[in-house]
């Protein structure tokens, strides 16, 4: 009797199972699928060897992919690496090839009787079954390094599937009949389903972790089977003429299966609905094994940002494989590199495997959306270093900026970039420096960068030679160059002065001559035969102009010539000269003549015989509105005037009589006397 109770049992649960079953429905209703997310369609023929491929919505006709290839009993795709894996049972090898078909590759050929193969892409690990001797699961690194057995003394294992999101891996067995479960470390195997049917076998097997589902093929009674991830609720999902792969759609839970009886590849939504021909034998349909979906990669935007004094974390990669910069897949591992500011620490992150964290590095995994990540940086206390300034010689040094910030006075973090100042004493200039970034220079400005360590900068001042400058002394009329007393500055030659040097000037006139003004002295105006200068920092002229004392009148000075207004000696004017016809003169050249404002005007005039440069000067003028006025010839050819002050008009006259008119407007004083002058070289 014991030995008949299980299978009583297995023969009772087939039969409630049985009762469910109808066809097109599903063993517990389920939302229709989204829209397509895979893209491609992969699956093996059994007949030629070859992998195939056509689009996942059965638009378009299908091409072959790889032909003459061994016999290959299971085949898993790698969409954002662009990779295929597939092992091949009768030569014991691993394989894969990018998904275009192209640089296939032996990964290992230390497999046996290997059938279904499935993907842990996150851990890189590929696993697939073993049966017909040794009974067991196997796993490898992406590459075929590091194969190990995951699970052992299985009952001939044949479909597999790997749930990354829950770290749980599925398979079935033809002996025991039923659905397992254990870790993906091969802790915990559990038959989470019992065996539907006492003489039908699980095949092949696949898992929607997003929607809780399992799917498993079984033998002779063809029918795809449904469960949750526990394995709870099971019941017939699809009634069909002979499934033997299936496949499901993880983005949209749509379901995918080839069908060896009808020579056919279809779909249905994961509610069962819509069941969908995709390709038949007309596309060269026969037996199809093997059945695998690729997917165009979701590509999500990675946004990263920072507070405080820092740049934005680096991202590395800076992007996922198929995707734009700054852009990944979700899944995707990230690494973070913060850099703070000088100064400037991590305090924390946001969006990040580690939140917490105050490293400079991070991590972050990609989720199925765009996402942020940030850095928090806080300012630190500087270490602050002393800048001892020094001179050698007469002046001062002066910095700027006076300290770097959080330091005291004199005090600057390392690399401060710091401006010197030297001002050297009158009569000291700079000769050099040190503990600068050029100590050859010898400008008043230089610069240091601050080092990680008290540091001293020194100016060296040394005596700069004098800046000489050469007075000129000359002189007009009679008489000798005024002397200069000293003759000379210190550290000059003979005639030259420093600027500032304060000069004693002495003019000697001839007999009957007389100072009668200076230009450029301290005091121009004066009729001393001494007067001083204070030399300028350039070079510059000091001038005497002699004139001669008056005389009877009876001379002239060449190349005036006399006639005219009898009994005129000046240097006085005699009235009436209020018009050309009773004009004063002639007048002498370089000499002083004096008269009242009394009157509207007072005529003066002289001859030329030859060409000369006139310089006509009015001085100690008062009243309203007074003028200066030379005529040639007549008062109808004016060729100079001058209405402010200071008077003075300049003329290159040619031969001719000539007419000089003061001219006083109104409020006329009798009482102060004017001056004019008339010069000539």
């Amino acid at each position: 009797m014991r030995r008949v109770a299980p299978v009583f049992f297995l023969v009772l649960l087939a039969g409630v199972l049985q009762g469910l079953r109808q066809p097109g429905m599903a063993a517990e209703e389920i939302d229709p699928s989204p829209p397509d997310a895979a893209t491609s369609l992969y699956w093996v023929q059994w007949d030629s060897g070859q992998i195939r491929r056509g689009n996942a919505d059965g638009s378009g006709n299908p091409t072959v992919c790889l032909s003459s290839v061994a016999e290959i009993s299971g085949i898993a795709l790698d969409s954002a690496a662009g990779k295929m894996y597939w092992a091949e049972r009768d030569q014991g090898r691993l394989r894969s090839a990018n998904l275009d078909c192209s640089g296939v590759t032996t990964l290992s050929s230390a497999l046996s009787n290997a059938d279904r193969v499935a993907l842990d892409v996150p851990a890189g690990k590929v696993y697939w079954a073993e049966n017909n001797g040794t009974n067991r699961i196997r796993r490898a690194n992406l590459n075929g390094s590091g194969i190990e057995t995951v699970v052992s003394g299985l009952g001939r294992p044949v479909g597999i599937a790997v749930d990354t999101v829950n770290d749980f891996l599925y398979w079935t067995e033809l002996d025991s009949r039923g659905v397992w479960r254990a870790t993906l470390t091969g802790t915990n195997k559990t038959m989470i389903v019992p065996p539907v049917d006492a003489q039908s076998g699980p095949l092949d097997i696949a898992v929607d972790p997003a929607r809780n589902r399992i799917y498993w093929v079984v033998s002779g009674l063809g029918a795809i089977y449904t469960a949750n991830l526990t394995g709870g609720g099971p019941g017939l999902w699809l009634d069909l003429p002979n499934p033997r792969y299936v496949s499901v759609d993880v983005d949209s839970g749509r379901v995918y299966w080839g069908d060896w009886d009808a020579q056919e590849i279809r779909r249905a939504d994961s509610n069962g609905s819509n069941n969908q021909l995709l390709f038949s034998s007309t596309d060269g349909v026969v037996q199809p094994r093997a059945i695998a979906l690729s997917y165009s990669a979701s590509c999500y935007t990675l946004t990263r940002n920072h507070t405080g004094q820092g740049s934005d974390p680096v991202a590395s990669p800076n992007k996922s494989a198929g995707c734009g910069t700054g852009q990944y897949i979700s899944g995707e591992n990230i690494t973070l590199t913060a850099a703070p500011a000088a100064g400037w620490g991590v305090a924390g992150w946001g969006g990040t495997n580690n939140d917490g964290s105050t490293a400079t590095t991070n991590t972050v995994i990609m989720p199925a959306a765009n996402h942020t990540v940030s850095v928090a940086y806080v300012q630190t206390a500087p270490t602050c270093y002393t800048l001892t300034l020094t001179h050698t010689g007469q002046g001062n040094l002066g910095v700027s900026p006076n300290k770097s910030a959080g330091c005291s006075t004199g005090q600057y973090i390392s690399g401060e970039n710091i401006t010197l100042t030297a001002t050297p004493a009158a009569g000291w200039r700079v000769a050099g420096w040190s503990g600068t970034n050029n100590d050859g220079s010898t400008a008043t400005t230089n610069t240091v960068i601050m080092p990680a360590a008290n540091h001293t900068a020194s100016v060296i001042y040394e005596l700069a030679p004098p800046t000489c400058r050469t007075l000129t002394r000359t002189h007009s009329g009679q008489g000798s160059n005024p002397v200069a007393t000293p003759a000379f500055s210190n550290g000059c030659g003979t005639g030259q002065y420093v600027a500032g040097e304060n000069i004693t000037l002495t003019a000697t006139p001839t007999a009957g001559w007389y100072v009668a003004g200076w230009s450029g002295t301290n005091n121009d105006a004066s009729t001393a035969t001494t007067n001083t200068v204070t030399m300028p920092a350039a070079n510059h002229t000091a001038h005497v102009n002699y004139v001669q004392q008056a005389g009877d009148g009876s001379r002239a000075t060449l190349p005036f010539i006399i006639y005219g207004q009898p009994g005129f000696l000046g240097p006085m004017e005699s009235e009436p000269n209020n018009s050309i016809s009773q004009a004063n003169g002639p007048i002498l050249l370089n000499r002083v003549y004096q008269g009242f404002p009394n009157d509207l005007s007072d005529y003066y005039y002289f001859d030329l015989v030859t060409t000369r440069q006139l310089n006509i000067i009015l001085t100690n003028i008062t009243g309203t509105d007074p003028q200066l006025h030379l005529y040639r010839e007549s008062v109808s050819d004016r060729v100079g005037y001058d209405p402010d002050v200071p008077y003075s008009i300049a003329y290159n006259a040619p031969p001719g009589r000539y007419y000089v008119r003061v001219v006083v407007v109104g409020g006329n004083n009798t009482n102060t006397a004017y001056t004019l002058r008339v010069e000539a070289d």
